[in-house]
């Protein structure tokens, strides 16, 4: 097992609820040359109090600032990295504990600059919803860049000077993919066939769709000579999946198409998932959520 530093970057706000289990994760890592570097983008419940009940040296807490918005904060983290590898994390998501050891294996191997992983899709209640797998090869992740990249964001490791060569820019809810957009052709990318996190995917909204949607588009057009189709198609298909979201959310569907997305459920992973719930506390339910 090698023992190269990973900076996992984890930025908060208002996450009273999850913080616990995130941080908890992370620090049971097989891979344990790590520091986690937590930041609080202002949070106005009991994040921060929660974070300082952790013991462990490998755990920063950077305070200050206010509320600045997730490109910012990580950016800010990235500044204060000191591993050769760097590793996304989200305040609401749970890490297996082989996640690390698993990913920086196949980086290496396979000569990468990030990867990322499947993911088990999960409930407020940590309840299994699905598994989501994502395209392993780089040519398979970037065939559609004008579609965008099937690379969950809180799944990342990459090589810390690759990616803060790069940095985010300032696109709500669409950074990680208009990183990509801008960056596709100077990196290489991959994913991991493993499900090695519990994603937490909430109720949709279409205020947050459609703001997703129009990020999407305002990256599509500031990265235009990158996306490999004519502009004006480009966004005339994100135009029409926003009409499919819309319809859907008003005609009671989008909960199943929202499964569907998700994937078949796998009961050798449902049972792992289960595992890790018990070694952080959780409740262990491995019934998965039905349809309403």
């Amino acid at each position: 097992m090698t023992t190269a530093m990973i900076s996992v970057i984890l930025p908060a706000y208002n996450a009273e609820r999850t913080i616990e289990a995130a941080v908890g994760s992370i620090l049971r890592q097989t891979h344990t040359q790590l520091e986690l570097l937590v930041v609080d983008d202002g949070s106005t419940d009991a994040t921060e109090r929660l974070l300082r009940r952790f013991d462990d040296d490998r755990l920063s807490i950077i305070e200050g600032g206010g509320n600045q918005g997730l490109p910012t904060r990580l950016n800010q983290l990235l500044a204060l990295a000191r591993g050769e590898f760097v590793a996304r994390m989200d305040a609401d998501d749970v890490a297996f504990p082989r996640r690390f050891e698993l990913q920086l294996e196949a980086l290496e191997r396979r000569q990468l600059d990030i990867i990322g992983s499947a993911i088990v899709v999960i409930d407020d209640d940590y309840r299994p919803r699905g598994i989501r797998r994502s395209p392993t090869s780089h040519e398979d992740i970037c065939a559609s860049p004008w579609a965008g990249f099937y690379m969950p964001h809180p799944t990342w490791l990459a090589r810390t000077e690759k990616l803060a060569a790069v940095g985010y820019r300032d696109f709500w809810l669409c950074e990680d993919q208009e990183l990509l957009l801008r960056a596709h052709r100077q990196l290489r990318l991959g994913n991991t066939e493993e499900v090695l996190l519990g994603y937490r995917e909430g109720a949709p909204s279409w205020r947050k769709i459609r703001r997703g949607r129009t990020s999407f588009i305002k990256g599509l057009r500031a990265n235009a000579s990158e996306i490999g189709r004519p502009l004006p198609l480009a966004i005339a298909e994100q135009y029409v999946k926003l009409a499919v979201d819309r319809v859907a959310l008003s005609t009671g569907l989008s909960e199943r198409l929202l499964a569907h997305r998700r994937g078949t459920p796998d009961a050798a992973v449902y049972a792992e998932w289960a595992s890790v719930c018990k070694s952080l506390g959780l409740p262990a339910n491995v019934e998965p959520t039905p349809l309403s």
